[in-house]
């Protein structure tokens, strides 16, 4: 396993039956999803209120932030001896913020269009200034000018959690917030899935268990699997972790040369060329259930449906990558029964003419590599919301699909 960034990360098992040259059997995720962030200068306070100011991070449904019992958790950097920094990861465990809604006897219009001030009005609340032993801060000396431009509620929040002497070690921080209430099961036969970041956890959580649920056919694999797992897709993936990053074929090219090397066989370009041409890329990210209450947002012979399967992505667009090479190497692993394996059901998805559509890793990978790829997902519904619902069954159906994808030899084209 590797990371960058602590926030990518790429999984591999090697066949033990590779040989160099020989492909590989990719599937990508990505790990992030739309919330607000501290910015770098979060300290506010207004009428009797302590604030934090946020930064709104990919393209959420803000209202769903209001009046929700937020929390925070993230990254700090630390000044150790020397020239040491020390990265720690914090998540606070009780409810610290929220969004307050405006009162509708203050504001009889709201309700009928929520339209908020994305600057002004999402900004939460975290103490009340009154409560002098949080907002006091520090009894350091002199504050270094990150920590003068921080809450203090949060510096002094942040000291006790990490239990630090003096708050100047605090270099710097990613703090994101995140919505204290647990993912559950729920409808009446615990079917549903009640959880945030579905999209794309999701998916992150299928390929993770289905790589390592496959761990034992190793022996009769000739491939390199791998799963990479991409921060940063919500704001277009051009980032130094990001799936529009060196990071994929960096890692590819030092496994496929470790690999060559010790099968005495040099690595030269042309190794790692062929390797890419024999792989497969399955960019796996959620899709759009059919909404009860908007069956018209959808195309009416496509419409993804509860317990229908995972979902084949398909936009002549290219704002997914499947092409029919693509998806019929998909369709050849679902109903494939090696190894005494079920068929696993699919469906299709493709946008209304009118409507617009999202995109996924897939186009980026696949035009930055050269690797035959295939956009799919599981459904869900309120994507972006805070908190999203999913379908277990499909969510079965997913696993299953990509354990079959790395257990089984895919079919070739003549």
């Amino acid at each position: 396993m590797v990371k960058r960034n602590s926030s990518s990360i790429c999984m591999f098992s090697v066949g033990e039956k590779y040989k160099p040259g020989n492909g590989i059997k990719m599937i990508s995720a990505h790990t992030d999803s739309p919330c607000l962030k501290l910015k770098p200068a979060s300290k506010k306070s207004n009428e009797g209120f302590q604030q934090v100011g946020v930064q709104l991070y990919g393209g959420g449904i803000w209202h769903t932030w209001f009046d929700r019992d937020l929390s925070m958790s993230g990254r700090v950097i630390l000044k150790a001896e020397g020239h040491i920094l020390e990265e720690k990861l914090v998540k606070f465990e009780k409810p610290l913020l929220n969004v307050p809604n405006i009162c509708i006897h203050l504001d009889r219009e709201y309700h009928k269009k929520f339209s908020p001030n994305l600057e002004k009005h999402v900004v939460p609340i975290i103490a009340a200034v009154e409560k002098h032993e949080l907002i006091q801060g520090s009894k350091d000396s002199e504050h270094s000018s990150f920590v003068n431009q921080t809450s203090p509620v949060v510096v002094e929040l942040l000291k006790k959690e990490l239990s630090l002497e003096d708050v100047n070690s605090i270099v710097d921080f990613e703090l994101a917030l995140y919505d204290h209430q647990k993912p559950c099961l729920g409808g009446a036969n615990d079917e549903f899935i009640f959880s945030a970041r579905l999209d794309n956890l999701l998916s992150c959580y299928i390929s993770t268990y289905a790589l390592i649920d496959s761990s034992g056919s190793l022996k009769d694999e000739d491939k390199i699997r791998m799963a990479f797992l991409y921060d940063n897709e919500e704001v277009g993936s051009l980032s130094y972790q990001g799936a529009d990053s060196r990071f994929t074929e960096s890692i590819i090219r030092r496994v496929t040369e470790v690999l060559n090397l010790q099968q005495s066989e040099r690595p030269s370009n042309e190794l790692f060329e062929r390797t890419l041409a024999s792989s497969f890329h399955i960019s796996m990210d959620v899709a759009h259930y059919v909404h009860p209450n908007y069956p018209e947002k959808h195309e009416d012979n496509m419409k993804p449906k509860l317990g229908g399967g995972p979902v084949q992505k398909i936009n002549c667009n290219q704002r997914y990558a499947s092409s029919s090479r693509s998806l019929a190497v998909l369709k050849s692993v679902a109903e494939s029964e090696q190894n005494g394996t079920n068929k696993v059901p699919l469906q299709t998805l493709a946008v209304r003419n009118d409507s617009p559509c999202g995109t996924t890793v897939g186009p980026i990978l696949a035009a930055k590599l050269g690797i035959e790829t295939v956009d799919m997902g599981v459904g869900c519904l309120s994507m972006h919301s805070i908190r999203e619902t999913g379908y277990v069954d499909d969510v079965n159906h997913g696993l299953n699909l990509i354990t079959k994808y790395f257990n089984n030899a895919l079919p070739v084209f003549k």
